[in-house]
């Protein structure tokens, strides 16, 4: 499959803007182990600001974003 070169890389995506992490480096602590939102917090420092409403383009708390995340990144049996 043919990928363009200037589309963005989805791992790039800033999920937590408090502390500018990205998708993949959550990706990243879940496939080291992560298998809670507390695990990925405690990893990568994601969900630990105070400033989402302010920061976050969606006005919003990264959390549910990382537990989405999680849920499709976890086997259902391990999570």
């Amino acid at each position: 499959m043919f990928k363009n070169p200037q589309a963005p890389d989805p791992a790039d995506e800033i999920v937590c803007y408090c502390h500018r992490v990205s998708r993949g480096a959550i990706v990243e602590a879940i496939r080291a182990g992560a298998r809670t939102l507390q695990d990925v917090q405690a990893a990568t420092g994601a969900g630990h600001g105070n400033r989402c409403q302010e920061l976050n383009p969606k006005g919003t708390c990264c959390s549910a974003d990382i537990r989405r995340i999680l849920a499709k990144e976890v086997p259902a049996a391990d999570a």
